[in-house]
Formats: C-alpha cells, sequence, structure tokens
C-alpha cells in the first residue's frame, strides 16, 4: 500500500514537472511571436528588412529575453523589467542590425522604434508571465525581498566586559 502512494506522489511530481516545463515553453514560444511580429512589422514593411534577418534577431532576442524574464521579472517587477527589456531590445537590434542590414538603413533609428514597440508589448506579456506561468509560485517569490536586521543588547551589564 505504502509503495501505491509514493507511486501516486512520483507521478504527481512529475505531472508538475512536465506541466511547468510546458508553460515555460509556451511562454518561449509566445515570446518569440510576439517578437517576430513587431520586428516584421517595423523592420519588415517600414525599413524592408528581409525575414531571415528578422528571424535571426527575433530568436536571439527571445532567448536572452526570456531567460532575463524568468530570473529578473519576480524580482524586480514588471517597470524595471520592461525598461530592461527596451534597453536589450534597442542593444540588439542596433548591434545585429550593423552587420546585417543594409547600410542605407538609419538603424539607429529602426532600432529605437522597434525597441519602443518591444517595450509595449512586453509589458503585456509580462501580465502574460505573472497570471500564467508564475503562477504557482509562492506569493513572497513575486514581491521584493525585504530583510531585517535583528539586535539586541546583553542581558546584564557585567557582560559587556
Amino acid at each position: 500500500m505504502e509503495s501505491y502512494m509514493l507511486s501516486i506522489k512520483v507521478d504527481k511530481i512529475s505531472e508538475n514537472r512536465k506541466e511547468k516545463k510546458m508553460r515555460y515553453l509556451f511562454a518561449l514560444i509566445v515570446k518569440f511571436v510576439m517578437l517576430t511580429a513587431i520586428l516584421w512589422i517595423v523592420l519588415g514593411i517600414f525599413y524592408g528588412i528581409n525575414l531571415g534577418d528578422i528571424f535571426t534577431i527575433s530568436i536571439l532576442l527571445s532567448v536572452v529575453s526570456f531567460v532575463g524574464d524568468v530570473f529578473l521579472l519576480p524580482r524586480i517587477g514588471n517597470v524595471l523589467a520592461v525598461i530592461g527589456d527596451f534597453a536589450l531590445s534597442f542593444l540588439v537590434i542596433w548591434g545585429l542590425g550593423n552587420s546585417l542590414f543594409a547600410f542605407e538603413i538609419p538603424v539607429v533609428t529602426a532600432a529605437f522604434i522597434s525597441a519602443l514597440f518591444v517595450g509595449v508589448g512586453e509589458i503585456f506579456y509580462h501580465r502574460y508571465m505573472k497570471n500564467q506561468v508564475f503562477a504557482g509560485l509562492e506569493k513572497d517569490f513575486m514581491q521584493t525581498h525585504h530583510m531585517q536586521t535583528e539586535y539586541s543588547e546583553e542581558f546584564s551589564p557585567e557582560d559587556k566586559k
């Protein structure tokens, strides 16, 4: 009977891990689709960048910013995470744009406009992450950690010597 109960517990833990992995994988796919759509609209339609370059930037930006969202978003909050995603998007698009795009394109302007739209998209994406992906985590994990120092005096004056 005990081995049967242990087997049920192991199966539930295994299902929870699988479910958690699927939530993270789906969140990564959502981020990739969002970034690809934004970059295709801004870079592809307005600046004429080919789809291969947009996919390259989207893949790199999705992976790097997703790792940041998973580890930093719960700790620093939505506002700082959006600012960080804006800066990261600008730097990645600008850096890769200098090597991938044609020289006639104003890369800094294209990167700035793309980063603005990515920042707006990240506001909604972070809400999704908080409500869907991080929903099972402890409440304390989603808040900033406040630490206190405990101190006291000695109980008797003789102990201070």
